[in-house]
C-alpha cells in the first residue's frame, strides 16, 4: 500500500524590530499573511495581562489604545543582548523608537536574555516572548491558508508548517538556537534560520559571495 504525504508548507518570517513580514511559499502563490486587523505586517510586541484586559500579541499590543506600560517591543534586539529601550542605538527607526519610550517600562538583563516587567513582578525570558509572537504568527499563517483553501475545520492545527526565519548575518548561533526553539514552542517541529543576505541574493537571482550578492 502507497502512501502519500503533504509537504510542509513553508512560511518566510522576517523578524524585525518594530514589525514582522511573514509570507507563505509558492504552494500559495507567495501570499503575504495578514494581522488580525487586515494589515501586512505584524508588530513585534507583547502586552502582558492587567486587571481589564488579557495579553496581547502582535497587532493588538501595538494599538496604542490598548498597550501600556507592560508591552515589550523590538524582541529581535532582545534575542541578541540589545536594550531596545537604549537611544544611543543609531537605527533608521530612531524616531519610532523615541516615540516608544513611553512604553518601555521593562528592565533588561543581557547576562541572562530575560525581561522584568516591574508592574507584574514577573520575568520572561526572550525565547518565551518570541514564542508568544509566534503563537500569533501561527494562527495568522493558518487563517490565510483556511482563506485559500476555503477549509474551515477543526484539524487547522495539524497543519504542517516549516518557519523559515530570516536574519541579519551576524546573529550568533545561540540566537539562532533561541529562535527554532520558540517555534518549537508554539508546535512548528520544523524551522530553519537562514541569513537575511542570501534571501535576497536568492529572491533576485544574484550570487552571494562574501556576504554580498554578485551578478551573474
Amino acid at each position: 500500500m502507497t502512501t502519500t504525504t503533504t509537504a510542509a508548507t513553508v512560511v518566510g518570517i522576517d523578524l524585525g524590530t518594530l514589525t514582522t513580514k511573514i509570507t507563505l511559499s509558492s504552494t500559495h502563490d507567495f501570499e503575504i499573511v495578514r494581522n488580525a486587523h487586515g494589515g501586512h505586517t505584524t508588530p513585534t510586541a507583547v502586552t502582558f495581562a492587567g486587571p481589564t484586559r488579557p495579553r496581547l500579541l502582535g497587532e493588538d499590543a501595538a494599538d496604542i489604545s490598548r498597550g501600556d506600560e507592560n508591552t515589550v517591543w523590538m524582541m529581535d534586539r532582545l534575542l541578541t543582548g540589545n536594550n531596545c529601550c537604549d537611544t544611543t542605538d543609531d537605527s533608521n527607526d530612531d524616531q519610532k523608537i523615541m516615540m516608544m519610550q513611553d512604553f518601555c517600562r521593562f528592565q533588561f538583563d543581557n547576562h541572562t536574555n530575560s525581561v522584568y516587567i516591574p508592574n507584574m513582578d514577573t520575568t520572561y525570558d526572550t525565547t518565551a516572548l518570541l514564542a508568544m509572537l509566534l503563537g500569533r504568527v501561527k494562527r495568522n499563517v493558518l487563517a490565510t491558508i483556511q482563506r485559500r483553501t476555503g477549509k474551515n475545520d477543526n484539524n487547522a492545527d495539524n497543519e504542517e508548517l516549516e518557519f523559515v526565519f530570516a536574519v541579519p548575518s551576524n546573529y550568533p548561533q545561540v540566537t539562532r538556537q533561541a529562535v527554532m526553539d520558540a517555534a518549537y514552542a508554539v508546535k512548528v517541529n520544523k524551522s530553519r534560520v537562514v541569513d537575511g543576505a542570501r534571501c535576497l541574493a536568492a529572491v533576485y537571482q544574484r550570487k552571494f559571495y562574501d556576504g554580498q550578492d554578485v551578478d551573474d
